[in-house]
């Protein structure tokens, strides 16, 4: 369940049963905190070509069944990219992009960001559960020939329930290309997910950070929260998660007008407990 380019593997293949090299893989960024994780890595099994290029993933897990999976291609050239997601032979699809576990009413729903230039298709192909055992299975796949940089999003929902909530995953344009940002909804809570690839302060009409990484939760569903990762703040409508210096991560959750922020890094972050502000932010609590 990776990105292929222009057809190769991203180990060299020396035989049958062999390699004459395997791609080596950094993790960049591992970061573990009370509602996110994030997860940066990265591998050099593409920098053999001509035209080398660097295969980039990002996973967000907001440990609720939900998952961001965003795959970025940096390089030269032009490439022809291919993106698999290989479906257990236990999921039947039973709508688009919505999959459930036979036997069961736990679905598996992939939320694809489509864009310009991508295209999609389902196959079934040959798969080989164990050593002269030959089976059939299920592959989503998501194409794209283009030139780097390149990147491509899929939401995914787990859930326990076969019946599925209306849910949109989209990419939301930017003039600068340096920022990608997404958007998640479903019928009581709404996701957004800001990549910012220089760190550099940046601000729109909603929203201004210097941050690598940020995520805002809203909608219905309580609490409201905000996550910075790698920057020293973050502004989202009301919310203001602000600190004096730069910060693995933090994060601040609102709820009944009481704002809780956690960081590894308490000290540097600011807390306005002036009586004003605590009339129209809430108590703020650092723990």
């Amino acid at each position: 369940n990776t990105l292929q380019i222009d057809g190769m593997d991203q180990a060299e293949i020396a035989s049958v049963f062999s390699w004459r090299r395997l791609p080596c893989a950094t993790v960049e960024h591992w970061i573990r905190a009370p509602s996110w994780d994030l997860l940066v890595a990265s591998h050099d099994g593409y920098g053999r070509l001509e035209s080398s290029v660097t295969h980039r993933r990002w996973i967000i897990s907001l440990k609720n069944g939900v998952y961001l999976i965003r795959d970025v291609v940096e390089g030269s050239g032009r490439h022809h990219i291919d993106l698999a997601w290989h479906l257990g032979r236990d999921l039947q699809l039973v709508g688009e992009h919505l999959f459930r576990v036979k036997g069961t009413p736990h679905t598996l729903n992939f939320l694809p960001a489509l864009r310009s230039g991508w295209t999609e298709k389902l196959d079934v192909e040959t798969c080989f559960p164990a050593y002269g055992c030959k089976d059939r299975m299920t592959v989503l796949r998501f194409h794209a020939n283009t030139a780097p940089p390149a990147e491509f999003a899929v939401v995914v929902v787990t859930s326990e329930h076969t019946a599925s909530r209306p849910e949109l995953f989209e990419w939301i344009e930017h003039p600068d290309s340096t920022i990608s940002e997404y958007r998640y909804r479903s019928d009581s809570v709404e996701y957004s997910f800001m990549f910012n690839e220089t760190g550099k302060a940046w601000c729109n009409s909603s929203v201004a950070t210097d941050a690598r990484y940020v995520c805002h939760r809203g909608g219905r569903e309580k609490p409201e929260e905000l996550f910075l990762g790698h920057g020293s703040y973050a502004r989202i409508g009301e919310l203001d998660l602000t600190c004096t210096r730069r910060v693995d991560w933090a994060e601040l959750s609102l709820r009944d007008d009481a704002e809780t922020v956690v960081s590894p890094d308490p000290s540097a972050v600011l807390g306005d407990t002036t009586p004003a502000a605590r009339c129209s932010r809430g108590v703020l609590k650092i723990r």
